[in-house]
């Protein structure tokens, strides 16, 4: 706001609470403690190539890791591998296979380091409004982000259209992926979303001027503060459904409940403990039928009804409350 027009009319709604959460820093303590109080094996720098079913009705999982072949075998399979479980999908021969397929798109951001007590002013996540005909990803925001205890700004999104289904893949991974039947209901995407698809290769053509001229209407002078360099964000892969684009989360489980995986793209990492537990209540029900089961689940989710908090706000009130006092955040004085 500092170098706009003092008779420039803006709106603006605040929500004082909320927090930013290191996601992959968590990811990585939940991994620890789950590699060493329970046991759990993870294999890294390994891709899985196929998965099928063998005569007996267990899972073979053939995957690659250091250029050699590795084989697992299970009697639940849970698939949760980003884009590159469409591929995945394809090769189980489960029969809604032939349902789905995915369409790829990138993001990029502008990142600029500052110093603590420059993130003391910018501690905020401020959003903008999408341009007329722009889709709802391409919301700009600028972000204050704390990673590993340094401090930067991010401006963004720049979106990408790159056929690939995960950032480190190419683009043969992905034509591999596709399959005769699935060729119709790209073109009906492409024809049916064609300002989408416009969109997004103007968004991939676009070079670092366009991108710093799009900061400097956001921001004005925050493009000549700070050192700003763009940065590739993740890949993203939505969903092509019966020949529909649809932008959500589908979770898939066969029939007999020893295959599930997950499609799309979320909202964001946030929502990933309810659509974990939406995965576990259809491909392993069982888990949830002892008491003890039942006593840690609302542990975890005190509320897990959404029609519940809709309809008692003072339910929500609670939750919510007990909520930010866990994670530290001051709620704000009611005037």
């Amino acid at each position: 706001m500092d170098e706009r027009p003092r008779h420039e009319k803006m709106a603006a709604t605040v929500i004082e609470t909320g927090t930013d959460v290191n996601f992959g820093a968590l990811t990585e303590q939940m991994a620890a403690h789950a590699k060493q109080d329970l046991g759990v094996k993870f294999e890294y720098g390994t891709h899985v190539k196929r998965v099928h079913r063998s005569p007996t009705g267990r899972w073979v999982i053939k995957a690659e890791s250091k250029g050699k072949p590795v084989q697992h075998k299970a009697d639940v399979l849970f698939v949760g591998a980003g884009g590159g479980a469409f591929p995945l999908l394809k090769k189980s021969h489960l029969p809604f296979r032939t349902r789905f397929t995915g369409f790829p798109v990138g993001g990029r951001f502008l990142m600029a380091p500052i110093s603590e007590e420059q993130a003391g002013y910018y501690r905020a996540k401020t959003y903008g409004k999408a341009e007329v005909g722009a889709p709802p990803m391409s919301v700009p925001h600028l972000d204050l982000r704390v990673i590993d205890g340094k401090h930067y700004l991010l401006f963004g999104p720049f979106a990408s259209f790159k056929l690939r289904l995960e950032r480190d893949r190419g683009f043969f991974d992905y034509l591999k992926s596709i399959r005769l039947h699935d060729i119709p209901g790209l073109l009906n995407v492409a024809v049916e979303n064609f300002p989408l698809v416009k969109y997004l290769i103007s968004e991939t053509l676009k070079g670092e001027k366009s991108m710093f001229e799009e900061l400097e209407s956001f921001a004005p002078g925050m493009g000549k503060r700070f050192d700003w360099k763009p940065i590739q964000a993740g890949q993203r892969v939505q969903i092509i459904k019966d020949g529909d684009l649809q932008m959500g989360t589908e979770i898939l489980v066969s029939r007999d409940k020893t295959y599930g995986t997950l499609l799309g793209a979320s909202p964001g990492a946030s929502v990933s403990p309810e659509v974990m537990l939406r995965c576990l209540e259809q491909l392993i029900p069982s888990i949830f039928s002892t008491e003890e089961a039942r006593i840690k689940k609302n542990q975890i989710f005190p509320e897990d009804d959404l029609d519940t908090l809709i309809n008692q706000p003072d339910r929500y009130r609670e939750i919510r409350d007990a909520a930010n006092k866990q994670l530290g955040i001051t709620q704000p004085k009611v005037q």
